[in-house]
């Protein structure tokens, strides 16, 4: 009973650093790094890589739909044919 109290416990203390670790590597982040930060901050750090991750993508779609809109301007008007 005791070792399967703590089996259960083990799985569960170790599922949320594993998980905000894979998270992280997944996105070129430090995967020991998160790792011990989900040690110490286990239910928070999932949340907190993932804000992360979901600011860096919309980062990512803005610069590149400014990068298409200065394209875009650059080119040259063209002239109505007829």
């Amino acid at each position: 009973m005791l070792f399967d109290l703590l089996a259960l416990w083990a799985f569960f203390a170790l599922l949320f650093p594993l998980l905000t670790a894979y998270i992280a590597s997944s996105y070129g982040r430090s995967f020991w790094r998160w790792f011990l930060l989900g040690l110490l901050l286990p239910f928070v750090s999932v949340f907190l890589i993932l804000g992360l991750c979901i600011r860096e993508q919309l980062r990512e779609e803005k610069q590149a739909a400014a990068g298409a809109a200065r394209a875009a301007a650059s080119l040259p008007a063209t002239p109505p044919s007829t």
